[in-house]
């Protein structure tokens, strides 16, 4: 019997690409009975609204991704180990962000500082970064 498993989804009778749960035919579901994509729930068929900083907004998974503050936080990688001098390096996490964060030009820092619902305690909580976030750096 197929099941239409695909490569990345776990759970019966997924249709789309990296589902976790039952009977979903989108994409990247979590949850049972969606045919959307990026939902989480079950019985959905439209991408919802992401939240940033704990708070809704607006904006797709989908739209981020494709927006200003998307291509800002890739405009750099974030390196967790690299070759520094022919030796692996290990960084911790919030080391490595801080890293990362020195490596960005004025201007992708101001495009982040930009996203909606910024919060200059959140960011801090999650990156380790004291922000100078309302700094010119």
């Amino acid at each position: 019997m197929t099941t239409g498993f695909k490569v990345g989804d776990s759970g019966n009778g997924n249709i789309g690409i990296a589902n976790s749960g039952d009977w979903n035919s989108g994409d990247r579901n979590s949850g049972d009975w969606n045919s959307g994509d990026w939902n989480s729930g079950c019985f959905n068929t439209d991408e919802p609204t992401i939240r940033l900083f704990n708070q809704n907004t607006q904006m797709t998974i989908s739209e981020f991704r494709n927006s200003k503050y998307y291509y800002a936080l890739q405009s750099k990688p974030l390196l967790i180990t690299e070759y520094i001098n022919d030796k692996l390096v290990t960084h911790e996490y919030k080391d490595a962000c801080r890293i990362w964060w020195g490596k960005l030009t004025k201007e992708n820092k101001e495009i982040i500082r930009s996203m909606p619902n910024f919060d200059t305690k959140i960011f801090e909580e999650i990156t380790g970064i004291k922000e100078s976030a309302n700094e010119n750096d």
